[in-house]
């Protein structure tokens, strides 16, 4: 009897804890400073996006992401249908909220707010 219960309580506490942190996000997310800029995150680690401005033009962007914690890294795998180079082929970095709702980079030095 005993044995079952501790069974059961070990059970209860993987599935809080596998429910905590979330390993991924989705949805749309807009620069915070520059609403030109968009990207679109799923929840199977890819997103995409574009940069839409009257001074920069139209330019598109696809890759992939994982979220260890509250650390996100993006890789880029495509920029206007080309392979990224310089910067943009290294790995991202950056932050996100707790409440997945803010996305902070530090190379780019970007805000993403969900939309």
């Amino acid at each position: 009897m005993k044995r079952s219960i501790l069974v059961a309580a070990a059970l209860v506490a993987i599935l809080i804890l596998s429910g905590c942190g979330k390993s991924h996000i989705s949805g749309a997310y807009r620069d915070e400073h520059d609403r030109t800029v968009e990207y679109f995150f799923t929840h199977d680690g890819l997103f995409s996006g574009a940069i839409n401005g009257p001074a920069t033009g139209f330019h598109g962007f696809r890759g992939t992401y994982t979220i260890q914690g509250d650390e996100i890294t993006m890789t880029y795998t495509d920029l206007d249908n080309q392979k990224p180079v310089g910067d943009m082929a290294k790995p991202e970095t950056g932050s996100v909220s707790s409440d997945r709702n803010t996305i902070r980079t530090d190379t780019t030095r970007r805000t993403l707010v969900k939309e």
